[in-house]
């Protein structure tokens, strides 16, 4: 027993030699792990491509073939890889299904699969790798043909419609019972091919570069089909440079660059253009050009999109954006046809699925309009477009509700709108859904420049107009009315400090076939719009000015601290009668000194040019017409009382008749129009005679009744011209019958 044992020394040498046992045999079995393992590759190898041939049958009607090379082991580079794998179409099967699939050739070369747990597959646990991927993928076919629009659709299983049809139907072979990849990835993809429609007109579409990674692959026929993930994945990202395509109808799309994560729920998309072919003017909805720099989306819900189509978008960026409209050529007697209005619900609803978007905000945008002629073009730029929590379907439930898109909130800044004859500028414009109100801060439109520019730019045109709004606020606004058929319904419009100029220059010739001007029921004819507003309130300034044929500027006739009432303007016939027209009260002062009240009724319905109206205008000093006068009618008060005067009228087919009761005494006048462009003596002396002339012989001091004369009255008649504007319609049955008056 002694012999047996063992100093420390030869303790010592047997472990090592144990150790040294031990080591060799795990190199030993770990070189022949993967000898192993590759047998069991070669044996699955022909299994595994059976399977997925069968699978792209099973999931095409038997219209596409699968092939591949065979599964290649690289004992260097411990991977296994696959030369080649080809998708085609078989042209005589798919040629007899009831809806024939696209036609197409999918080649992926050089794919493989790197860091494989070749033990667990070769104990039958499944397939597990680090990283898989093909190094170019190519669409080699370029025709594509759209299924048969006059096929009826059959039934299909509950995911048929969605991104995981694939997956639903998956069913691994039993030697493969999971798959696991960490990164799938594709960097180098190349497409192009054209879509064949129904017509026979194609659209061409190719991708320069397309790269795809999904990350943590995860196949387990197991797993319920509602809770996996769009492709197995728990991310997927794409990437897409020099994006380009065609239309059937010749319309061009490119895109720069896109960047799209499905775990951030991001998306990033630059140099966006859409144009329609070279020599067309627009695409059949009017779209001449869409461009937009850059566009940035974030928190979107990429799972519900591929899954449902769904919708959901937390935050929606873009900027720089430009859009031309060619607008469809209208007949010349437009005006009579009623045209149909614009609804929204109809455009929201064709997009098929639920919408939401949490917030949208546009920097920067242009709209060209070009019509027919070059006087028909409009420009309209925004500074920036905020809305936010806009959401909608296409049930009829939701959009017979209050809120149909949601309790959406809309903010545009900097609106400005350039036509051929009018600008129109809007500081800042609001919709609040949930509080049903509107409101628009400092809006003006007006003629480009000032007065002396429109002289130059409109040598034959006598009215400029202009208006402008500080404040204007619609409150109970029916948004739904809007959207479902556009009808403009509210309960209240409050407009704040409004100021209405008009200028009419009576010393510019006529021009041959001048512009007609609209009666108020034509206007709303034209419209062609339901329109609806309970009360309208106002408060501001009215200014009327007018030059004459001789006069170097215009005389100025300032209505000041006006108050607006309105109520009943409504197209409904139930509610726009004879007997109950629009009614319209105003009160103000005239050239800020004498109290005027005028009321106006007007049939907005009526066939014809209608209307009725009387006022009233309180004690005044004369001389306070000075300021307008002189150069719209050539003559000055130089002494007198003005005590009053009330009128009324009816308008019937645009002719006015009425009544005017003017009151003054002492009254004097001056011409100075008599020899005005005459500055030298002769011309002194020639306004001198007609100043005593016209006190002595031509002018009725008094119309007061004092001294035994009876006061006068005169009639007012007076036929609306074609080419009058409103405000001179109205003034010009005051002013003709008072100089009546005056003159003995």
């Amino acid at each position: 027993m002694l012999g047996l044992r063992m100093t420390p020394k030869q303790r010592r040498r047997l472990l090592f030699a144990a150790a040294v046992t031990v080591i060799v045999a795990v190199v030993a079995l770990w070189a022949l792990r993967w000898h192993l393992s590759r047998t069991v590759v070669r044996v699955a190898d022909p299994l595994v491509r059976a399977w997925v041939a069968s699978q792209v049958l099973a999931t095409s009607d038997s219209a596409y073939r699968f092939s591949a090379s065979s599964i290649r082991v690289d004992e260097a580079a411990r991977r296994i890889a696959i030369d080649s794998i080809t998708i085609t179409t078989d042209t005589e099967v798919n040629r007899r299904l009831a809806r024939p699939r696209p036609i197409l050739t999918l080649r992926f070369t050089r794919c493989e699969l790197t860091g494989i747990d070749l033990a667990g597959l070769a104990a039958g646990r499944g397939l597990h790798a680090t990283h898989a991927g093909c190094d170019s993928v190519s669409l080699l076919d370029r025709t594509l043909v759209a299924s048969v629009a006059t096929t009826t659709a059959t039934a299909q299983d509950a995911d048929s419609n969605n991104f995981l049809r694939f997956q639903g139907k998956l069913n691994l072979p039993t030697v493969l019972p999971y798959v696991g990849v960490d990164v799938v990835a594709f960097p180098h993809v190349h497409v192009a091919f054209e879509l064949i429609g129904t017509d026979g007109k194609g659209s061409a579409l190719s991708v320069d570069s397309l790269a795809v990674e999904l990350d943590s692959v995860r196949i387990d026929p197991r797993e319920p089909v509602a809770k996996r993930r769009p492709l197995f994945s728990r991310d997927i990202s794409v990437r897409l440079d020099r994006f380009a395509g065609l239309t059937k109808d010749g319309a061009h799309l490119s895109l720069e660059h896109l960047n799209a994560n499905l775990e951030d729920g991001t998306c990033l998309l630059d140099v966006i253009v859409y144009e329609p072919s070279p020599g067309r003017r627009a695409d059949s909805l009017g779209f001449a050009a869409l461009r937009a720099r850059h566009v940035t989306l974030e928190g979107v819900n990429w799972r519900a999109f591929l899954l449902t189509g769904a919708v959901a978008v937390g935050r929606l960026n873009v900027d720089t954006t430009l859009i031309r409209i060619v607008e469809a050529r209208a007949p010349r007697d437009f005006r009579a046809l009623p045209r149909a209005p614009k609804r929204i619900e109809t455009t929201l609803r064709a997009i098929g699925h639920r919408v939401r978007l949490d917030s949208l905000a546009i920097k920067a945008v242009t709209v060209v309009e070009t019509g027919q002629t070059p006087g028909d073009a409009a420009t309209t730029t925004f500074r920036r477009v905020s809305l936010g929590h806009l959401e909608f379907g296409d049930d009829e439930m939701s959009w017979g509700s209050p809120f149909p898109i949601g309790h959406v909130t809309l903010a545009i800044e900097g609106l400005m709108r350039r036509t051929s004859g009018m600008n129109t500028a809007v500081s800042q414009l609001a919709l609040d859904a949930a509080g049903k109100r509107i409101t628009v801060d400092s809006l003006r439109s007006a003629p480009e420049g000032d007065d002396s520019a429109f002289q130059r730019r409109e040598p034959f045109r006598k009215v400029r107009l202009s208006v402008a709004m500080a404040h204007l606020e619609a409150t109970d606004f029916d948004l739904p009315a809007f959207l479902r058929r556009g009808a403009l319904r509210t309960r209240t419009l409050d407009v704040r400090r409004l100021v209405l100029d008009v200028l009419m220059d009576k010393a510019k010739p006529e021009k041959p076939g001048s512009r007609v001007r609209r009666t108020p029921q034509a206007v709303m004819r034209d419209a062609a719009t339901e329109i609806q507003v309970d009360t309208l309130t106002g408060t501001g300034l009215v200014t009327y000015r007018e030059r004459d044929s001789t006069a170097t500027t215009p005389g100025t006739l300032t209505f000041g601290t006006l108050q607006l009432r309105g109520y009943n303007f409504s197209t409904d016939p139930a509610r726009m009668t004879s007997a109950t027209p629009f009614r319209l009260i105003g009160d103000a002062r005239l050239m800020g000194v004498g109290a005027m009240h005028v009321e106006w009724d007007v049939p907005l319905l009526s066939r014809d040019f209608a209307m009725r109206w009387h006022g009233s205008l309180g004690p005044m000093d004369p001389k306070a017409m000075n300021s307008f006068l002189p150069d719209a009618v050539g003559m000055r008060f130089m002494a007198g009382t003005f005590e009053g005067a009330e009128w009324s009228a009816v308008v019937a087919k645009g002719m006015a008749t009425g009544k005017l009761a003017p009151r003054w005494h002492d009254l004097h006048v001056s011409l100075p129009g008599v020899a005005r462009n005459d500055s030298g003596v002769v011309g002194g002396i020639l306004r001198g005679v007609a100043k005593f002339a016209a006190n002595t012989f031509g002018i009725r001091s008094d119309n007061t009744g004092t001294g035994g004369h009876q006061p006068i009255d005169a009639s007012i008649g007076h036929q609306w011209a074609r080419n009058e504007t409103l405000p001179e319609f109205v003034w010009v049955q005051l002013r003709d019958p008072l100089l009546l008056i005056l003159k003995k």
